[in-house]
């Protein structure tokens, strides 16, 4: 029955319901004090910054600044810092931000390597300067489905656990310690 219902329409109607499903009935807890940066096209307009080049750092820095006044626990970047920036002075700012508040995490990009008759996924990790201000990074890949939804996250390699775990690990999450037992 299951190898059938793969096959018919219906079979990924069901498939993302199973995903789904948990989530209907009730509401997760809301994190407190932890804060998600990602790049919106409102922030890319409003701050000048221009299309297809990378956003200037001295910007993330300013916010992180802001968020450790502020009280954020943790704040954890939604983007990618694996090259050095054009500017390493802006650089060198940001990795003084992530130093000075202490609890930041940073996505590694991901891809595929072919090595040796070996497939796999390959970490490339985030930039020199920002490994030197904080360890807690880790790898993030989402695959979004046809609807628009991301239902399965990449949890990381053997060797390197994902972002997501890596900041799960910096907080409280129930979850995430009641796995470690």
């Amino acid at each position: 029955l299951g190898w059938q219902l793969c096959w018919l329409p219906a079979g990924p109607f069901l498939t993302n319901l199973s995903y789904d499903l948990p989530f209907i009935f009730s509401e997760p807890g809301a994190p407190t004090n932890i804060v998600l940066v990602e790049l919106d096209e409102i922030s890319h307009a409003d701050l000048r910054q221009t299309y297809g080049e990378r956003w200037d750092r001295r910007l993330h820095a300013q916010l992180l600044d802001c968020l450790r006044a502020d009280g954020a626990s943790l704040v954890v970047f939604d983007m990618i810092f694996t090259d050095a920036g054009l500017d390493a002075s802006a650089d060198r700012e940001l990795a003084e931000a992530i130093r000075n508040h202490g609890r930041v995490v940073l996505a590694a990009d991901v891809d595929s390597t072919h090595r040796n008759g070996i497939v796999g996924p390959r970490v490339v990790p985030p930039a020199d300067v920002f490994r030197a201000a904080t360890t807690n990074w880790g790898p993030m890949q989402a695959e979004i489905e046809d609807d628009g939804v991301v239902r399965k996250i990449f949890s990381g390699t053997e060797q390197k656990p994902a972002m997501i775990w890596v900041a799960a690990s910096l907080t409280d999450a129930p979850l995430f310690h009641a796995g470690a037992d």
